[in-house]
């Protein structure tokens, strides 16, 4: 008897609990002496074959269906299982007829008792939901496991041990660039926040791991020479008695890491262990510096306690890290001006903070309220604007985000073609972008005067990933098409794209970065412009893209794509 634990895409910021759910799955799966594989796959096209009777698949991505039913076309005997924080997306027929189970909540002792018994899964196991004669079945029965007794997570089991590439330590100066472990004491979480999966999930639970089996997870990655870690708890210092178990042993470990903590847990007294123990960096969610906004969403947290406590934060040597918010279904103007003038003050202030955009998540009170758009979470913690009803001031909303993150906020359905001219040269601004993906760090826009650069603005794209734009045309040709754009990479290396105009393709390198980067050119020939159109720009290196707004080194107009046609004769 053997399981593959299949992770579909994990990538991005927010998919760091994918990878410490599969260990956590696989520990499980080590302590009642099953054996098991755990793979990670970027694409419905890598190759998932294998010989274990079981797949256990984990994803917030939608095309999961099309993994599944490839895994079952290919071998009906398999056994396909499905466990995410989304879970109640997936309870439906079409998904129900391809997998056989799909785990309800916090239950991953479900897979457990239908991998020892198959014949249980008719009779309605615990944290389950199954079809049968064309009915779904539900049994929302908890069935949680005890993670006192799970033990050391098999993190060597994992591809590349679950390392986060994206640091939490990457704005440190004196600690940039350095990988952390992605490690947990507690999951759960006893807050009644209305626009978190947690509630959902864990049902304002909180479980605890014995905090020996996290000592040992810390050894290991310190025999690797890793010795910083984020921790991803919702709230490390939630429970004051079980965070002192675990102060008193990882103090002696003289690691670095960060962790969330909630406003209300925050005194000189855990400031003192948090310091003694490592913790550099402390994540605060604080969301909207809206009083009526708050109530609504259950997060009430005055400004100006949330002042006093970052500086009483900073006084220990630890940096904090107000995490907001923008979009919420009911913030109007007024909400948004409170929260940019909090904004305003932590930045005058010297404080950190992360702003992100609300998401409607699968099964909290937002999933499917009128104003949500039609994006899917596929696109969470991309720059998408995920709801925008009567009261939402767009306008205001783009200019707050891209004053405080440099980046352009995207509105679903918003047109961004541009219309070529027939043997002639038409432009497209770079931030004109209808969708962007990069890995593990979402593209952002610099002014040249920012962070780690210098020169003409330019979009950033860290490490893989691309970006499309749309452009139509007022009838169909036949055209040599010419695209010029002035790039680098993001590194001392050269790198390579690869430009897809439709389905045909072309590869160009690009040089080594520098402040204003190389005009580059690439030609296709003998090519059919329709009525629509798509133009990628895909960096498939680890160099990274800059893509400069301007061809021009003394000024910034963003005509930053030339699109030339000449009829083929």
């Amino acid at each position: 008897m053997s399981v593959l634990i299949l992770n579909y895409d994990p990538s991005g910021l927010y998919k760091r609990n994918e990878v410490l759910n599969c260990l956590l799955l696989a520990a499980l799966l080590k302590r009642h002496s099953i054996s098991y594989k755990i793979k990670e796959i970027s694409s419905i096209s890598d190759e998932v074959v294998n010989d274990e009777r079981f797949v256990v698949i984990t994803s917030r991505e939608k095309k999961v269906q099309e993994l599944a039913l490839k895994i079952k076309k290919r071998d009906k005997t398999k056994v396909l299982i499905f466990f995410h924080e989304y879970f109640s997306f997936f309870i439906n027929k079409d998904f129900l007829k391809i997998v056989d189970l799909v785990v309800v909540g916090n239950g991953f002792n479900a897979i457990i008792d239908l991998i020892k018994d198959l014949k249980r899964k008719e009779t309605g196991i615990k944290s389950t939901a199954w079809l049968s004669n064309g009915v779904v079945n539900i049994n929302s029965s908890q069935n949680p496991i005890d993670l006192k007794k799970v033990g050391k997570l098999p993190y060597s089991k994992y591809p590349g041990c679950g390392i986060y590439k994206e640091a939490a330590f990457k704005d440190s100066p004196y600690e940039e660039g350095k990988d952390a472990a992605l490690i947990f004491f507690s999951r759960g979480c006893k807050s009644r926040c209305s626009f978190c999966i947690n509630p959902i999930f864990y049902k304002r639970k909180v479980y605890y791991r014995d905090p020996f089996d996290v000592l040992e997870d810390i050894d290991f990655f310190i025999e690797k020479g890793i010795v910083h870690f984020s921790f991803e708890d919702e709230n490390l210092i939630a429970d004051r008695k079980r965070f002192n178990e675990l102060y008193t042993h990882i103090k002696k470990k003289n690691i670095m890491y960060r962790c969330h903590g909630a406003i209300r847990d925050i005194d000189n007294s855990i400031l003192k262990k948090l310091f003694e123990s490592g913790c550099k960096r402390l994540d605060i969610g604080i969301e909207t510096a809206s009083l009526d906004l708050q109530s609504k969403i259950n997060k009430i947290n005055g400004v100006k306690r949330v002042i006093k406590v970052c500086n009483q934060v900073k006084s220990f040597g630890i940096r904090p890290f107000i995490l907001m918010m923008l979009g919420f279904p009911g913030e109007t103007r007024e909400d948004l001006l409170k929260t940019k003038g909090f904004l305003e003050i932590l930045e005058k202030n010297g404080m950190e903070f992360g702003l992100s955009l609300f998401r409607p998540l699968p099964g909290t009170c937002f999933e499917k309220i009128k104003g949500i758009t039609e994006t899917g979470f596929s696109s969470h913690g991309k720059d998408v604007l995920h709801y925008i009803g009567d009261e939402t001031d767009v306008d205001e909303i783009k200019r707050i985000y891209k004053r405080f993150t440099s980046k352009k906020l995207i509105i679903p359905n918003e047109s961004k073609s541009i219309k070529v001219v027939r043997n002639g040269s038409s432009f497209i601004r770079a931030d004109e972008y209808f969708e962007a993906d990069f890995k593990p760090v979402p593209l952002n826009i610099w002014n040249g005067d920012k962070w780690d650069s210098k020169g003409l603005a330019h979009l950033v794209g860290r490490f893989k990933g691309y970006i499309k734009y749309r452009f139509s045309s007022s009838e169909s040709f036949k055209a040599n098409i010419k695209i010029r754009f002035r790039a680098c990479t993001q590194t001392d290396e050269k790198g390579n794209l690869v430009i897809t105009i439709n389905e045909n393709k072309k590869e160009v390198y690009i040089p080594e970065k520098s402040e204003s980067g190389e005009i580059l050119c690439v030609e296709f020939e003998n090519i059919t412009v329709d009525i629509k159109n798509e133009l990628c720009i895909l960096c498939n290196s680890e160099m990274g893209l800059s893509l400069f707004l301007s061809f021009d080194d003394s000024k910034v107009d963003n005509k930053s794509i030339e699109i030339s046609t000449c009829d083929v004769l």
